[in-house]
């Protein structure tokens, strides 16, 4: 399962997939911002 986590400090979206054991920063979509909250399953994103 891929986690998906706040980097507060970096003003980015961090994820992190365990099978390649590979990390990602994303930034967000509007600069400065930052995620508040969110979800995810096995069909995408949660409304």
């Amino acid at each position: 399962m891929i986690s998906i986590m706040n980097l507060w400090r970096l003003s980015n979206i961090g994820v992190f997939d365990p099978k390649s054991e590979q990390f990602a920063a994303y930034p967000p979509p509007t600069p400065g911002s930052v995620a508040r909250c969110g979800g995810l399953d096995v069909q995408g994103p949660l409304e």
